[in-house]
């Protein structure tokens, strides 16, 4: 079996989901657990940018089911094709610079808990890897819509802090 932009996005998503557990457990810790984060984010978008630039020169693949049970229709279905290739480019390219400012931005707000902001940015981030390169669109883009909305909601409720704070019940209610 070969390696495809497919196959990078799924280890994308398990290299950010493995980093945003490691990153839990050194939440104490949190200059570690933000190069913990800062190594995952680059790990994953090394991989992404390659396969992504691959399917943008030569044209994409198939796609490629990783999990199925048939019985509930459920089948984790990825396919890279150029549009997905652009936002999976693109979130690479925002997550790197995001991820690598963090580091020193939350040594400045220690009193907001910064041990929950890394594994919920990481969370996010193969969120929407797998958000853009889904075809299931019944029950994973649902999932992968969710876990993105949930880990965006704790990212701009990170300073819970503050008194007054409607943004993110807004962003949720709708």
């Amino acid at each position: 079996m070969t390696f495809t932009a497919e196959h990078a996005v799924l280890d994308a998503m398990i290299i950010c989901g493995s980093g945003a557990m490691l990153a839990l457990l050194l939440r104490r810790r949190t200059t570690i657990a933000g190069w913990v984060a800062f190594t995952c984010v680059l790990a994953s978008s090394v991989l992404i940018l390659m396969e992504a630039g691959l399917v943008l020169l030569h044209g994409p693949g198939k796609a490629r089911t990783f999990l199925a049970i048939e019985s509930l229709g459920f089948a984790l279905r990825l396919y890279v094709d150029g549009l997905s290739a652009v936002f999976l480019c693109l979130i690479s390219a925002v997550a790197i610079p995001a991820s690598f400012y963090s580091i020193d931005y939350m040594t400045h707000h220690q009193e907001h808990g910064v041990g929950r902001y890394y594994p919920n940015f990481l969370l996010f981030v193969a969120a929407m890897y797998g958000l853009v390169s889904t075809t299931d669109m019944m029950w994973f883009f649902f999932i992968f819509w969710q876990m993105m909305t949930w880990a965006g909601w704790a990212l701009i409720r990170f300073e819970r802090r503050r008194r007054r704070m409607p943004g993110p019940r807004r962003s949720i209610s709708g």
